[in-house]
Formats: structure tokens, C-alpha cells, sequence
């Protein structure tokens, strides 16, 4: 078959693949990209999904902004940038030449079609290629072509193509290697060698799992050419002449590689956040797949990663049988080729091993010798990466399998391979469910703080809050704003970060989280020429902060040198301002917030204590301390929140006194009495928070038996449970998705944006001991008896409930 024909089929059999797998994305092609190829939301799109996507997107975006001469060359200014441009000059590849691809297709039609331009060219280089590679193994171009299909069906490339990691689009070097390693080893090829050079090249450029794979598959792929090989070629010297020839080219660019890696690895082993060991083995195991994950669709997305199927087990067997029948009808020359099937069998079984790591055999004991002979595969933290070398593996297998087939079945054949490529076809897509994340191509509040940059004649930079260690996937999103209006962001997002970034900025700046600027920090931001603050009112998880987001808006908004520019919906910007202004207060109903923190006094440290179980308590057990016993309870930052209190639930007969100490500076005290069997709350008042940020309680039974469940760090005027007979909470004292109306002090949630997921909760505060109603107050456009989802209410273990919420 002609190498046009060749192109031609794979191009059209690729189109009809990417259709049925990507479903539904090809509806939204212009508008929005995949963010997982596991959907768990209703109607399996949303809009401005966090993710690796829009990080890798992002990535691609700064290329085709240089190519189009808006960024500097070799600039990466609008993240990490911590007020010092030249600081963000850095000489790296920008994901070339996929990153060359999406440019095309942004030029093109925007952003979302560059991606999904690169994704499909991505999926059919790895088909083509595959296809000429499996021409070696087999004569016949109908297993070739039918067999290379395997290459872009499997889920790991699925999972990875649409969960955002470069790797989905990278694996297209695998079958380049393979190919110009078999041409230069098999014909001698300078241009094999050539080939072989490039795809290790890109691989490098494009994604360092690939990279590492590609590069440690590669001797056993040589050993398998010359098992495959006919001739017997080890005394033919003109053969080795031309081998080192066409091997140069190979060598010289793996030493170049290799050198430039291990000079990286040092440098970025100083400066990185992630130990000098790499990745730990707790992390490993976190991430390592369950072996049912190979032929059930079912469990963690790294379960999924791993699932090869029965119709691959099939197609082996068939390839076994066939080999053995056609060893006994002739046995001149098969030895050699079950050798290369067994050979390649028991290569793809290592692949598993590592793949499963320490849930592999004997405890992972593979993986664990493996980080310890390759140093940088201890930084791999998902062993199943590994398996982005498996579809060509299975590919180059199922068409030997069925070449073999074909000599000893000759008429059966066809249906035969028609029949497996077919039910693997269906059973991996199966396992593929795509989830669309739209795009936005506009944020007002953003916008304020680039128009507002231009009237002061500065530079657009920002500090975006909530601000993480720098590997959180929530700053995608931030990533994909500024890149609209080319703001630089003292924020950023990489895998691996380094450890002057979060020494220097999120350790210094992360207070901005719970709405905590002094200053001192609002100086040393202006002074770096950073003169805004944008805050993600819908990308605040409990981690980031002892309190819900309405917390933060509070004290913002009543910054003294904060003002206000512009909030657009889940987004609000604020300009730093070089001295303090008087304002009104605002918000001042908004005076309770329930807490993040939330202390089992069972896990504390103590002396003497006794842990119980009750059913009754919040965790389900408790701690009873005797005369003289202590409890120690983990310190906390507290942030200097106004009003701040412990609240301690316990019981018995008996006192004790209650010390927390405040940043070894000083200690509030307060003694606590119980009288009963019945469990009581009591509140301990925090004052004199200000030149301190942490907090350590410490309680000491000073007379009979006390028993204590748990402990909250709150904020506000709390209810008084025995007096006060209603009540009622504002909506943005919850945690919540969507954004808050300050005209009528209520959440918005949006259809487009929230998760099908718990996107309003709370209070997570005590209740009396009566009987009582909880009132959801709500209002929506939709027709009534709509469905708009359910309203959970827990009161202890075992004791939920939930409603349907209809319009």
C-alpha cells in the first residue's frame, strides 16, 4: 500500500475514532476542551473546569502569544512572576512541536480549536505511525492497519488525552522510536537512526514520563528487532559499519540528553519543594492502581489507567496458539519467532509490575529496586505512567498474534481479526466518558485591574487570592485569566515547585487567604510593582482557609488599603493603596462564622487520658482525663480572626483549666467545670490575637474526671443555644460555589459553572437540645417541580437525612 493511501485511511479512520471516544466533544470543538476522560457531571459539560487542561493549555498559549509577537521570546511573565521580569527569561522547548500545532489551529479558530487541533493530529501521527511500524511484523496491511488501532483506543492514552497531561498527546513518539530504531537496526538506516533521535527529542520536550519510559523501553525494543530479525548479522562487519553510521546520530543526542537531564535534575533537586529522595513511597502507594483495574472499567482513575481488557488477553492466546500449531507444522525458523513473542509477552508483564507499583507483586518490590537503580524514577509519583508505552506494546503483539493466525488458519483468519480488533474497540471505548470544559473568553473583574493598571500607567501585576504552594490545580484557572489580559501573576502552577517560591511568597503572603494583609506585606508588594489583588470567591476549599469565603470578602472590603474596583460574579478585584483610607464599615450583620477547624480531643497528646468509644460523640470517641492529666491539642494559625473562641464540648464532675498559648509570647486562660453525665458546650474567648499567628491549647484537669469529645476555633457572635430560639444565616457565611450579591446578601449558583457535587454547606455549629426545623430559603427561574438537587442534613454519626430541593 502507497504511502498516500497509507495516509488517507488513517487520517479518515482516525476522524471516525476521535469522534466516537471524544463524544461529545466534537459538538463543542470551537468553544471548549476535555478535562477528563472520566465524567462525573450532568450533561457531561461545565464551564471553567480546574485542571491540568488549562495548564497545559496555557502552556501552548504562550508559544502562539510569542509567535504572534505580543510576549517576549522566552518569556514566561504571567505566572511566578514575583515582580522582576527578567527573572521569568527562561530557554525552554514550550511543548514543541505540539505547542507549533495548537498555534495553527488558535490561529485558526481560538484557543479551544488549537487544542483539540493538536489533540486529533496527535492521535493520527500515533495511528500512521504505528501502522508503518506493525509493516515490519506482518505482510499483510490488513492486520497492520487493523492491529495499529490499538495504538489510539486503549484508555491510559484516552485518560491522559483528556484529563490535560501532555503525556496523551506525547505518546505519538513512542511508535516514532520504535520505528526508527527497527529501521536502523534492521536496514542499517542512517535516517532510522534519524527518526529515532527526533522522537526521543520530542519526547523530551513534550513530557519527562515519555521521555523516561521511551528511554528505558528502548534496549529491550533493540533486543526484540533482532530476536524479529531473519539474519543473523553479528559477524557481517560491513553490517556493524553501517550500524555505528546510522546509530550516531542517536548516541550523540542521548549524551546531549542525558548530560542536560542530570544537570537539571541537580539544579531543580536544590531549588525544588519535593525532597532529595523524590517522591515518597506513601505518595506512591496513594497513586498506585489496584490490579482488577486491567479488566474491569470500575475503581479510581488510576485503576482505569491500567484496564488493557479481555479481548487483549484473547488475541494473545490466539497468537500463542498459532505460534505453538505452527512450530509443530514447521519447525525450521518458528523458534525464533515464539523466542520474540514470549520475549515481548513477558516485556509487556514488566510493564504491569511497574505499572502497579506497590500494589504489585511482593509488595511493589519492582518498583522499589527500579527507584532505587534509576535515580530519577523515584520522582514519579503515578506508577501507572508506565503504561503509556503499553498500546504500541499490545499493537506490535496483536498483529505477530494474528500474522501467526493467518499461516495456520487461512481461511478463519480475517473474521478472526476483524472480530478481536472490533471487541476491543468496543471495550475500551467503554471505558471512556469525556467531560467538556467550556471556556471563558472574558472576566470583567480581571479586566478592571489591566484597565486600571493602564490609567496609573503601570504594568498589570496581581496577586490572586486563594494563594497556593504553587501545585495546586485550582491556579489553572488563574492561569487561563491572565493570559486574557496578559496580567502578571505573583502566583503559578507547576507539578514540581521550587522552594524559594513557597519560602519566599506562599509561606510571607499566604495570610491573604483568610483576609489577613498587614502592612508590611502590602509594602512589600507594591514595592515589587504589584499593585492589585484579585480573589476567586468559588475556588475556596476549606484547605486554604480556618473559614468560609465570606470571611475574606468581609475583611477585604473593609481594608483600609484595599479598594474596591469590581466584582464579577465568583471574581472581585481590589487596588493596594500606599497609605490606609477611612471607610465605612461594611457587612456588619455578617458577624458568624462556623469553623474549618474542627479538633478530636481523642487525637490529641496526653498524659494519663483514656480513649473511649461513644457513638454519640462527634467522632465517635472520646478522652476522659483524671486529676492532673493533660490534653494537648495540635497548634493552629489563627489568623487574628475578630472575636475569635474555642469551643469545647465535654462532661463529668470535676474542673480544669484551659491555657492557650499564643506564639510563646503569651497565654489566655480560662478555667471549665462539668456537673452531669449530659455533654455541654463551652465557649472560650481568644483576646490580645494581634502580634501573634499561633495558636497551642493545652487542657489540665485540675480536680476529678472529666470526659472531652472535640474542639472549634470560631469567629463572631456565636448563638446563645439556650436563649436564642431562631437562628438565621446569611448565605455567604456558608461554604459555597457560585458568587455572593452583596444588594440582597444571598449566593448565586449557575448552572454552567457548579459541579454536580456539595456546593453549599454548613454551619457545622453545635445545636441545642431540643427538638428544632432547618429552613433552606431559596429561589430559582426554573419551572416549578424542577429538580435543582438535594439538601443534606447530618446531626452526628449514622443520622442523615436528605431532601429533594425542587422550584
Amino acid at each position: 500500500m502507497t504511502h498516500r493511501r497509507t495516509l488517507l485511511i488513517s487520517f479518515c479512520v482516525t476522524i471516525a475514532v476521535w469522534l466516537a471516544f471524544s463524544w461529545p466533544l466534537p459538538r463543542y470543538v470551537a468553544e471548549g476542551i476535555p478535562s477528563s476522560g472520566s465524567n462525573i457531571e450532568k450533561g457531561y459539560t461545565r464551564r471553567m473546569i480546574m485542571g491540568d487542561h488549562l495548564q497545559l493549555l496555557y502552556n501552548y498559549w504562550i508559544l502562539a502569544d510569542m509567535l504572534s509577537g505580543k510576549t517576549p521570546w522566552f518569556f514566561n511573565m504571567y505566572e511566578f512572576n514575583t515582580g522582576n521580569d527578567e527573572q521569568r527569561h527562561s530557554y525552554v522547548t514550550y511543548n514543541m512541536p505540539f505547542s507549533i500545532v495548537f498555534t495553527l489551529g488558535y490561529w485558526m479558530g481560538g484557543r479551544a480549536w488549537g487544542w483539540n487541533f493538536a489533540g486529533f493530529i496527535s492521535l493520527w501521527l500515533t495511528y500512521w505511525l504505528t501502522w508503518w511500524l506493525l509493516r515490519r511484523y506482518t505482510t499483510s496491511d490488513w492486520i497492520a492497519g487493523s492491529t495499529a488501532l490499538i495504538s489510539i483506543i486503549m484508555p491510559d492514552r484516552w485518560l491522559a488525552l483528556c484529563g490535560g497531561s501532555p503525556a496523551g498527546l506525547s505518546m505519538a513518539w513512542v511508535p516514532m522510536l520504535m520505528l526508527g530504531l527497527d529501521s536502523m537496526i534492521r536496514n542499517a538506516s542512517v535516517g532510522g537512526g534519524i527518526l529515532a533521535a527526533f522522537a526521543l527529542m520530542f519526547s523530551w520536550w513534550n513530557d519527562s514520563h515519555t521521555f523516561l519510559f521511551s528511554f528505558l523501553m528502548a534496549p529491550g525494543w533493540v533486543v526484540l528487532v533482532l530476536l524479529h530479525s531473519q539474519n543473523n548479522r553479528w559477524t557481517d562487519r560491513n553490517w556493524w559499519k553501517r550500524m555505528v553510521l546510522a546509530a550516531l546520530p542517536l548516541v550523540l543526542l542521548v549524551v546531549a540528553v542525558v548530560a542536560l537531564t542530570l544537570v537539571e535534575v541537580r539544579s531543580a533537586a536544590s531549588k525544588s519543594s519535593v525532597g532529595p529522595g523524590g517522591r515518597s513511597l506513601i505518595e506512591v502507594t496513594l497513586y498506585s492502581p489496584h490490579v482488577f483495574g486491567l479488566f474491569s472499567g470500575r475503581g479510581s482513575i488510576h485503576d482505569r489507567s491500567i484496564f488493557v481488557g479481555f479481548a487483549t488477553l484473547a488475541i494473545l492466546a490466539v497468537g500463542l496458539v498459532a505460534q505453538l500449531v505452527a512450530f509443530v507444522r514447521v519447525r525450521s525458523g518458528r523458534l525464533k519467532r515464539i523466542g520474540f513473542f514470549l520475549v515481548l509477552v513477558c516485556g509487556m508483564a514488566l510493564v504491569v509490575a511497574l505499572a502497579l507499583g506497590i500494589k504489585g507483586p511482593r509488595g511493589g518490590r519492582l518498583i522499589v529496586i527500579a527507584r532505587k537503580l534509576i535515580p530519577p524514577y523515584a520522582m514519579v509519583r503515578q506508577p501507572a505512567k508506565v503504561f503509556l508505552i503499553m498500546p504500541i506494546l499490545v499493537a506490535v503483539c496483536a498483529a505477530v498474534s494474528l500474522d501467526a493466525a493467518r499461516a495456520v488458519w487461512k481461511r478463519a483468519w480475517r473474521v478472526l481479526c476483524v472480530g478481536l480488533v472490533l471487541v476491543a474497540v468496543v471495550e475500551d471505548w467503554l471505558q471512556i466518558s469525556p467531560t467538556i470544559c467550556l471556556l471563558d473568553h472574558r472576566q470583567s473583574a480581571y479586566q478592571a485591574v489591566a484597565d486600571d493598571a493602564q490609567q496609573h500607567g503601570e504594568i498589570a501585576r496581581a496577586l490572586v487570592v486563594p494563594i497556593w504552594p504553587g501545585d495546586s490545580a485550582w491556579t489553572s484557572l488563574y492561569e487561563h485569566y491572565v493570559s486574557l489580559y496578559r496580567i502578571r501573576m505573583m502566583n503559578g502552577y507547576r507539578p514540581v515547585v521550587a522552594k524559594e517560591y513557597v519560602e519566599k511568597i506562599f509561606n510571607v503572603f499566604g495570610s491573604a487567604d483568610p483576609g489577613q494583609l498587614s502592612d508590611a506585606q502590602l509594602d512589600d508588594l507594591l514595592k515589587r510593582g504589584i499593585d492589585h489583588v484579585l480573589l476567586h470567591e468559588d475556588a475556596f476549599p476549606e484547605k486554604v482557609s480556618p473559614f468560609p469565603v465570606g470571611f475574606t470578602i468581609k475583611r477585604f472590603l473593609n481594608h483600609p488599603r484595599l479598594q474596591f474596583l469590581e466584582q464579577d460574579q465568583n471574581v472581585w478585584a481590589f487596588r493596594i493603596l500606599p497609605e490606609p483610607v477611612k471607610k465605612e464599615s461594611m457587612l456588619g450583620d455578617w458577624n458568624m462564622f462556623f469553623p474549618t477547624l474542627l479538633f478530636e480531643c481523642e487525637k490529641g497528646t496526653t498524659t494519663n487520658g483514656d480513649i473511649r468509644d461513644d457513638a454519640f460523640t462527634s467522632g465517635g470517641r472520646f478522652v476522659r482525663l483524671g486529676e492532673g492529666a493533660e490534653l494537648a491539642m495540635r497548634p493552629f494559625k489563627h489568623w487574628c480572626a475578630p472575636d475569635a473562641s474555642l469551643l469545647l464540648r465535654l462532661r463529668g464532675k470535676g474542673r480544669a483549666t484551659v491555657r492557650v498559648r499564643l506564639d510563646n509570647i503569651r497565654t489566655v486562660e480560662q478555667d471549665v467545670s462539668a456537673d452531669g453525665n449530659q455533654w455541654i458546650w463551652v465557649q472560650i474567648p481568644l483576646k490580645g490575637l494581634d502580634g501573634t499567628l499561633e495558636a497551642s491549647p493545652v487542657i489540665e484537669v485540675k480536680r476529678g474526671a472529666i470526659d472531652f469529645d472535640v474542639m472549634m476555633y470560631c469567629s463572631g457572635r456565636l448563638p446563645n443555644l439556650e436563649r436564642d430560639k431562631t437562628i438565621s444565616m446569611a448565605a455567604p457565611l456558608f461554604f459555597h460555589a457560585g458568587y455572593t450579591d452583596l444588594s440582597k446578601s444571598v449566593v448565586k449558583l449557575r448552572k454552567d459553572y457548579e459541579p454536580d457535587a456539595g456546593i453549599f454547606y454548613g454551619p457545622r455549629l453545635p445545636l441545642g437540645a431540643s427538638s428544632g426545623v432547618a429552613r433552606l430559603d431559596f429561589e430559582s427561574d426554573a419551572a416549578p417541580g424542577t429538580e435543582l438537587g438535594y439538601f443534606y442534613l447530618s446531626c452526628g454519626p449514622e443520622q442523615t437525612k436528605n431532601f429533594e430541593v425542587l422550584a
